[in-house]
């Protein structure tokens, strides 16, 4: 009996000794400096998609298939660093200092931009700069303090780590693995289709919630696949050939006397009314309002590819006809692809005598402007340095002196001089919310003081432009004004959201496109001989065509790409980077099967041709007939 129990006492005594074993292992394993080091790399990456979502307010608990390409993105920059640096405790900082600076970058951008960041926006540091001191605060959010502690927390842990592996073959054999992981993941996604197999979420409408529905990296690496341009399906110098040579025979123009042409791009100038309804003060833009189409003044809605920022696309856009349907989402031309002298609106107006000037009351830098107003063939550019007696408003030159120079620059004209003046106006920026400014003009709801600041901004603008217009009636010369806002304002988004939200269906692209409409106007001091009777009453329009309508309303030589479009947008009267909307008003993504696919894909290989195909570019389509 007592052996028995002596046996079972034994039993007990060498299972606990077992379970004591297995725990100092588990305690040893887990206080290993290695174990330590190795455990952290491999977890690493899943706080720093944790730190990136929650810092941009996005989701973390996205599709499946979204968070597994997320993190592929995260590991591949940390296996990389490994590979670079052969050290953890380096990659694990470095890989989240990088993935920090860019979540927050992106953070702060689509703050006061309303867009998130795209890779190219690494080239407008300059601008970004120069314009951050116009920002009074950035608003700090419970995600962005989160996301800030993970990353102190993941940065304090790494620098902790003791263990650092020795040279030895096991290390160069997972360092060689690393680089060919990498290396082939990076491969397939650039050159392959590998980014259709997880079907990510393509919401060009609303870039923000895109990104928050897809995660912010692989969002940010999906952008970047825009830098690589590829010919359009079937495209051929045949086919652009073919086209060219079945476009009308141009008409000939009537020998009056060619007008002055003004062009102001006024920034972030919106009639907010397009919205919906709008319980306001006072209405902020009534001399706007006062005018009527008649035969001195067209006006109508304006349709742009951009909100609350990206002015330069809207500048390309009207400038050469071109349309952002057909460039890769968020991609910047005046940053990637004008490298070279480029036909436009100035050189088709230089062609016919003109002399033409560009004014903008800020740095000349921005956007390379200094290179591509040259491009675009502009005889002078003054920017912020050149032009005299600017007065500010909040921390920006007013439209009312930066037009001042323009009725200078008309004052001190030969009158042998045909001028084509073009200005880019800084007034209305964003931010909104400039302690020492007091909003003139507001609405009902006393949380979006941001919005008071601009609609109170945009009725300096009104005024001053009311002022221009008295100074060119009264001008000896024939001459035409072209006023148009680049892009609505990106202020209280909650203000935008309540009144889009009134809306029966908000989400659908007809509501969701209303925050892509400025006004345009265009106005003479002289009555328009205007035949045909279509341009007379434009309601809707995008930006490629109004360089031309501009044109044919002043009675000038136009080019057979100009034609081209004239008879497009009679189908067609609106087609930007967020779709087209027909004559009978229905709404399209571009790549819709819709009985226009064909027309669009003409059009689509003439700008190819324009913008991309260098060496088999038909300059004759781009170009008025001597």
């Amino acid at each position: 009996m007592k052996n028995n129990q002596d046996t079972k006492q034994l039993i007990v005594l060498d299972v606990k000794r077992k379970i004591i074993n297995f725990f100092k292992k588990i305690i040893t394993l887990i206080t290993n400096k290695k174990f330590i080091a190795i455990f952290l790399f491999a977890i690493s990456p899943i706080f720093s998609y944790i730190m990136l979502e929650t810092i941009q307010g996005g989701k973390i608990l996205l599709n499946i298939k979204y968070i597994v390409l997320n993190l592929l993105f995260i590991y591949s920059l940390l296996l990389l660093l490994y590979f670079l640096t052969s050290s953890y405790k380096k990659s694990i900082i470095i890989s989240n200092i990088i993935l920090y600076v860019l979540s927050l970058a992106n953070y702060v951008v689509t703050s006061f931009r309303g867009t998130p960041i795209v890779p190219w926006d690494i080239l407008c540091i300059g601008v970004a700069l120069n314009v951050s001191s116009s920002f009074k605060s950035i608003p700090i959010t419970s995600g962005l303090i989160i996301g800030t502690s993970i990353f102190t927390l993941l940065i304090v842990f790494a620098i902790r780590l003791k263990y650092e592996s020795k040279k030895s073959l096991k290390k160069l054999i997972f360092k060689f693995t690393s680089a060919v992981i990498v290396s082939f993941f990076i491969i397939c996604f650039y050159s392959t289709n590998l980014i259709t197999a997880f079907n990510l979420d393509e919401n060009l409408w609303e870039p923000a919630k895109e990104y928050h529905n897809n995660g912010f990296i692989a969002s940010l690496f999906k952008n970047s696949k825009s830098l690589f341009v590829s010919a359009p399906e079937s495209y051929s110098f045949r086919n652009v050939k073919e086209i060219y040579n079945n476009m009308p025979i141009q008409s000939e123009i009537s020998s009056d006397e060619k007008p002055n042409i003004v062009v102001i791009i006024d920034e972030s100038f919106a009639d907010l009314n397009v919205l919906g309804n709008l319980d306001l003060s006072e209405d902020y833009l009534p001399f706007l309002h006062s005018l009527s189409n008649s035969n001195r003044v067209i006006k109508g809605n304006l349709h742009v590819s951009v909100y609350g920022g990206q002015t330069p696309n809207t500048e390309w856009e009207f400038l050469t006809g071109n349309t952002m349907a057909f460039m890769p989402p968020r991609t910047v031309p005046f940053q990637q692809y004008i490298y070279s002298p480029t036909q436009s609106l100035v050189s088709t107006l230089e062609a016919q005598g003109y002399k033409t000037s560009a004014f903008h009351p800020y740095y000349k830098t921005g956007y390379r402007r200094n290179y591509i107003y040259n491009f675009l063939g502009f005889d002078s550019f003054l920017d912020i340095n050149d032009l005299k007696d600017l007065n500010y408003l909040r921390a920006f030159a007013d439209d009312r002196s930066t037009f001042q120079n323009i009725i200078n620059l008309f004052e001190n004209k030969s009158s042998d001089d045909k001028l084509f003046s073009y200005t880019l106006t800084m007034q209305n920026h964003s931010g909104y919310d400039f302690p020492d400014y007091t909003a003139k003009i507001t609405q009902s709801n006393p949380l979006y003081s941001l919005t008071d600041q601009y609609l109170s901004v945009a009725h300096e603008s009104d005024t001053a432009l009311k002022e221009l217009l008295e100074y060119f009636e009264n001008y000896k010369e024939p001459t035409i004004v072209l006023f148009f806002g680049d892009h609505q304002p990106n202020t209280n988004s909650e203000f935008f959201d309540d009144i889009l939200n009134s809306n029966e269906n908000p989400d659908s692209k007809e509501i969701q496109e209303k925050k892509y409409i400025t006004p345009f106007v265009i106005w003479a001091n002289y009555d328009l001989n205007i035949k045909d009777e279509e341009l007379k009453n434009i309601d809707d329009i995008s930006l490629n065509y109004l360089s031309g309508v501009l044109l044919k309303i002043a009675n000038l030589k136009t080019t057979p790409y100009m034609d081209y479009l004239e008879n497009l947008r009679k189908t067609i009267p609106v087609i930007t980077g967020n779709g087209y909307i027909s004559k009978d008003k229905k709404y399209y993504n571009i790549d819709d099967d819709t009985s226009y696919k064909d027309i669009l894909k003409d059009y689509s290989f003439l700008q190819y041709n324009n913008v991309f195909d260098k060496s088999n570019k038909i300059n004759e389509i781009f170009e008025i007939k001597e």
